[in-house]
């Protein structure tokens, strides 16, 4: 989902809560030291239609490698699950991001040349797309694992949002609930087996559309909230993320857009995720457009939570 309508889902929770077979990528090893450590920071970004070369983004996101700590993955929004099923380009249809291809032909192999963890953020949103993979997973969980052998990504990053899901009676809802939940169990196996890094984004806890949070799987590297959006203090934050926390354990790692806090309240934001026993963390840029560099006081907070 494009930033500006994440916001809009931020709002509206704080108003209702008041890799590969046998390759080897530089980012393995990064994660690797990460999971030593046992802390992560996932950054999405999004391609600029602007930026049409893979210099011009080494250029754009030359800061991440700069200050890159081990824990870093860089979530690229590239691609979305089609209304027949199939993995497709982000083309902003349905709450999807844009120019999905400028990201996988320019904007990957820069992250890659920086040696970035790098995974893919894959849009969830058509709730016909949902029925249909969830009624036969195995032609999208392939068509992912050949995208990231053909690219040589890290892994994937389910942005899930569905969008125009119907009214159920309760048991359709319950089996609605396992199906989802199956077909995600499903794919966390087989990225297991490829050796490649599973997040999934949703809103909240205890429960957001069909992801029940009390079910979330090992397989599951991080599971990214993105209620936490809206925060603005660390009273705010505690008062969002606190489902969360209990229910997602490990898993927890609770969303932020930086602009929303500020350079005074980010730091101590993440201070407290960290107290409240978050050991990963997903943020958007604080400029979510190609508008110049951004403030060292992302990378300083996010670098202090890793080394927390």
């Amino acid at each position: 989902m494009m930033p500006t309508t994440r916001r809009l889902l931020a709002i509206s929770a704080a108003v209702t809560a008041c890799a590969i077979s046998g390759a080897a990528h530089p980012g393995h090893t990064l994660q690797a030291k990460a999971n030593s450590r046992n802390r992560t920071a996932l950054f999405w970004l999004e391609p600029y239609a602007n930026l049409t070369t893979q210099a011009d983004y080494e250029q754009a996101w030359a800061q991440f490698g700069a200050n890159a700590r081990p824990g870093y993955i860089m979530a690229g929004s590239a691609y979305a699950a089609k209304t027949n099923g199939s993995l497709g380009y982000a083309t902003t249809s349905a709450g999807e991001g844009l120019d999905g291809a400028l990201m996988e032909r320019f904007g990957f192999p820069a992250l890659k040349k920086m040696g970035l963890t790098t995974i893919a953020m894959v849009y969830v949103t058509h709730y016909e797309a949902i029925s249909k993979i969830v009624a036969d997973p195995d032609p999208f969980i392939a068509e992912l694992i050949q995208r990231a052998r053909s690219v040589g990504l890290d892994g994937f990053d389910i942005d899930y949002e569905p969008q125009g899901m119907p009214s159920m009676e309760p048991a359709e809802r319950d089996a609605a609930d396992k199906g989802f939940m199956a077909f995600l169990g499903k794919l966390a196996t087989e990225m297991e087996k490829n050796h490649l890094i599973l997040t999934i984004d949703i809103g909240g806890c205890p429960q957001f559309n069909d992801f029940v949070c009390s079910g979330a799987m090992e397989g599951l590297a991080q599971v990214n909230t993105m209620h936490t959006f809206g925060t603005n203090s660390v009273q705010s934050f505690k008062m969002l993320a606190g489902h969360d926390a209990s229910a997602l354990d490990n898993r927890w790692a609770p969303g932020f857009e930086p602009a929303n806090c500020g350079p005074d309240v980010f730091g101590p934001v993440l201070k407290m995720a960290a107290q409240m026993g978050a050991q990963r963390i997903a943020t958007w840029e604080v400029h979510e457009c190609n508008v110049g560099a951004q403030p060292q006081w992302l990378f300083d907070a996010v670098n202090t939570f890793l080394d927390y």
